[in-house]
């Protein structure tokens, strides 16, 4: 079933404002970063309606099916009714692929909302399932189980631009706190390995850094180091274990400081 029934009206006046009252207006979109407050007011939105739904009896619930589709259907591109063509294609890989990338969130959000969103998929489903609600925020399209299909696409999308991004910052702070490791013990002057598994050439560390710092220096750059790599870790369990390697790394270098200072003296 297509159309919910009983839906409150007060979450239809909500998304209706939220796209029809001027902007800035109280109940209607930002007037800055509105990439952003496209993703999140829809997500928000979302929950609010899954937590009405949840209040509702289980036989009511089992008319509706509001889950998320994965992709964009491909009974939906078929359709020469729909209009899919070569620019919803590639606006879809770059969505999905997230090349090029977008500068920002913002970037991500509007590229999205103003494309293919705005131009395809509402007018899409509207012609494929012959369902006029879901056309036009003037139609209520909140009542249309369509509706919950785009906008948790929409929020995958999200997830996925937000799990990209989140790895590119944890690669960047994982090779920078390797070439410091490496810079302070001297195992790979000049290459570290990233977080991509392969080597890559950096400009060695100054001799003086490697050879004639003092052991607590030495250590404190190692911390500074492991700090660096702990921002990136989410695990806790992972977290203690770098801590444990630290630990028996730094004492494993004061032995054989020590080792080499009786051997001078």
């Amino acid at each position: 079933m297509a159309t919910i029934s009983h839906f409150p009206q007060n979450l239809i006046d909500e998304h209706m404002a939220w796209h029809m009252n001027p902007i800035g207006s109280p109940g209607a979109r930002s007037a800055t970063d509105q990439g952003v407050d496209f993703l999140q007011f829809h997500h928000q939105f979302l929950q609010k309606v899954f937590n009405w739904m949840s209040t509702q009896p289980a036989d009511f619930q089992a008319q509706y099916d509001l889950s998320p589709w994965t992709t964009i259907p491909m009974e939906l591109k078929l359709d020469v009714n729909t209009g899919w063509n070569s620019s919803y294609q590639q606006q879809e890989d770059r969505i999905t692929l997230l090349t090029p990338p977008f500068a920002d969130l913002n970037d991500f959000g509007s590229y999205i909302e103003n494309g293919i969103h705005n131009n395809y998929l509402h007018g899409a489903c509207a012609v494929h399932y012959n369902d006029p609600n879901i056309g036009s925020p003037m139609t209520a399209p909140v009542i249309s189980t369509w509706f919950y299909k785009i906008h948790g696409l929409i929020n995958i999308w999200w997830a996925k631009y937000t799990a990209h991004t989140h790895f590119h910052l944890v690669n960047e702070r994982f090779v920078s706190a390797v070439r410091v490791l490496f810079g302070v013990i001297n195992d790979a002057p000049g290459v570290v390995i990233g977080a991509d598994g392969k080597p890559h050439p950096v400009d060695p560390w100054p001799a003086i850094l490697r050879n004639s710092l003092p052991l607590e220096a030495k250590k404190t750059v190692i911390e500074m180091a492991v700090k660096h790599l702990s921002e990136a870790l989410e695990s806790r369990h992972a977290l203690e274990n770098l801590k444990h390697v630290t630990s028996a790394f730094v004492a494993l270098k004061g032995m054989k400081t020590r080792a080499l200072e009786h051997e001078i003296h």
